[in-house]
């Protein structure tokens, strides 16, 4: 996404903030059907530790919307679905990769491919990072907490009905995202990232460094560019792939809003990273292609 002006950056901003809106009212309303419903989250869903959590997760995200990193977030911080789970979504997660991809005209098998290779990482990761939370919880499962949620986003809202709390919840979320989108493409009209297409991300081994730390950023600039320079042929394989990983979109702000759990979320972003530089080093290496 290239910025002009700064009418560019509010009309963006509107756009992507307002496709999140279904996202987030869907996500809320069910949220507060299960709160409504019962206590006891893992009646309503399988054990939230279980292998089909992270695969299913998985297996969601490659569907190309941020928004379901939106409600991923969201179903974390309410502790419906497991750390692994939250994870695996995360990776699976594509932004705009699929639109910029399809319309630069890149062949279907390889779209494909990094499709396959991205949920194979995605759900290997995400079982991995339950295992080892398994054994450090002593076999603990999340509890659904939805007062939490109230609490820590300080929205006033699980006194009220179901629809009007899930109204309440989702402009509290809108509002936060549109204020970071818009600061985030402010960002991305002045700072220019040409020398990255010509340099740094066509190192072998400091580019997929760089393109972990540049997917964080959430924004679904960071997955066009991204997908663009693989289309132009101006980055390697495993470079294009770390980033990809790393890119959960506006998931990530959302995680640090309704979790205030600093350390946790954290922690979730430097799996994120480690997983996506990994993934980035071992196919810039073995040169594998898609």
């Amino acid at each position: 996404m290239h910025h002009h002006s700064v009418f560019d950056v509010f009309t963006h901003a509107s756009h992507e903030s307002l496709m999140l809106l279904p996202y987030l009212f869907v996500t809320y309303l069910i949220l507060e059907y299960l709160e409504k419903r019962t206590q006891n989250i893992s009646l309503l869903f399988a054990k939230t530790h279980s292998v089909f959590t992270p695969i299913l997760a998985a297996l969601t995200g490659i569907l190309p919307q941020c928004g379901l990193s939106v409600a991923g977030a969201n179903f974390y911080a309410t502790r419906v679905i497991s750390t692994g789970a939250l994870v695996s979504l995360f990776l699976a997660t594509s932004d705009e990769m699929l639109p910029v991809l399809i319309s630069n005209q890149v062949p279907v098998q390889t779209i494909g491919t990094i499709i396959f290779y991205k949920t194979i990482i995605a759900v290997i990761a995400g079982l991995l990072l339950d295992r080892i939370l398994k054994k450090k919880n002593h076999g603990a499962k999340p509890s659904f907490k939805m007062n939490s949620l109230c609490q820590e986003v300080e929205c006033g809202c699980c006194h009220s009905s179901p629809w009007l709390s899930a109204i309440k919840h989702t402009l509290n979320i809108f509002l936060f995202i549109y204020i970071i989108t818009i600061a985030l493409n402010f960002i991305f009209l002045y700072v220019h990232l040409s020398e990255l297409e010509n340099d740094i991300f066509q190192h072998r081994f400091l580019g997929p460094v760089v393109a972990s730390l540049f997917g964080l950023i959430p924004n679904c600039a960071t997955s066009v560019i991204t997908a663009q320079l693989y289309a132009n042929g101006t980055i390697p394989n495993g470079t294009f792939l770390s980033a990809v990983l790393a890119n959960a979109g506006i998931g990530l702000v959302v995680l640090f809003h309704v979790n205030r759990r600093l350390k946790q979320n954290l922690k979730i972003i430097l799996f994120l990273f480690i997983t996506a530089l990994v993934s980035g080093l071992i196919f810039n290496i073995a040169n594998i292609k898609f």
